[in-house]
């Protein structure tokens, strides 16, 4: 066992990073399914579709797409006429606005609702809970690749730490936001879909570049909670830096008894 860093290799780390994201994504799924008919949310969909049931030219073209005069000229005579009288009864049916208007943003705060209250039980289940039972920072995947996360000097990895690492930085910085990114525009929240694929491409440049050049392949997560993963096989882990501390002197001690010889 080393008491040096013994980093965990890239090849064990993408294997048990692919396993965690399948138990991931399925558990996601599920609590997406259950958040979604906790909160009604087809019942939203289905009062929108009636809305756009009742003027289907006007949103088939210039709903969460906006039509130019491009578009607009290819259409036949006859889509066109329609597409204008659907337009102006819209205009005219106040009613039908406020629904509208009403319905998108409910539909808005269901959507960011059950997502990140779907990913967030995920990550408390996954990567916060199994963890702390397991110990040593490892989730299912890490488990069956012998992999651990510690602290950069060796300590093992504390509650808090184990928090900021899975909430803070997996959960909220890592996937929250991004993801938030690239829904928002499509439900017509932060302008066009270039804008959330932009940021989402920025956000996956920092971690490759962080994963690739620093020495000990930190991830954003990673620095944030100082924590490291490392080769259970190989890895002296301590549990107080007191422990280190003794270690460190019991080397000492055993170095100058068998230099004296």
């Amino acid at each position: 066992m080393g008491l040096d860093l013994q980093r965990a290799s890239i090849s064990k780390r993408l294997a048990a990073f692919v396993i965690d994201f399948f138990i991931f994504i399925l558990l996601c799924v599920l609590l997406t399914s259950l958040f979604s008919f906790v909160f009604g949310y087809k019942n939203s969909v289905d009062s929108l579709n009636a809305i756009y049931d009742k003027y289907p030219t006007k949103f088939k073209y210039d709903d969460l797409y906006t039509l130019d005069y491009e578009e607009y000229s290819k259409l036949s005579d006859d889509i066109k006429k329609q597409y204008q009288s659907d337009c102006e009864k819209f205009q005219e049916d106040k009613e039908s606005q406020e629904k509208y208007i009403t319905i998108t943003t409910e539909i808005a705060i269901k959507s960011f609702l059950i997502i990140s209250l779907s990913m967030l039980l995920t990550f408390v289940i996954t990567e916060l809970s199994i963890p702390m039972f397991l110990k040593n920072g490892q989730t299912i995947g890490k488990k069956l690749f012998s992999i651990g996360v510690v602290r950069v000097d060796l300590i093992k990895i504390t509650p808090f730490q184990l928090f900021v690492r899975t909430i803070v930085g997996k959960f909220i910085i890592e996937t929250l936001i991004p993801v938030m990114f690239l829904i928002f525009p499509l439900i017509g929240i932060l302008g066009g879909g270039t804008f959330g694929i932009i940021i989402f491409a920025v956000y996956l440049l920092v971690q490759s570049a962080m994963f690739i050049f620093t020495k000990n392949k930190y991830i954003l997560h990673d620095v944030l909670a100082v924590t490291v993963a490392v080769d259970m096989q190989t890895q002296m882990i301590f549990d107080s830096t007191d422990d280190l501390i003794a270690y460190k002197k019991k080397l000492h001690e055993e170095e100058v008894k068998n230099s004296s010889y």
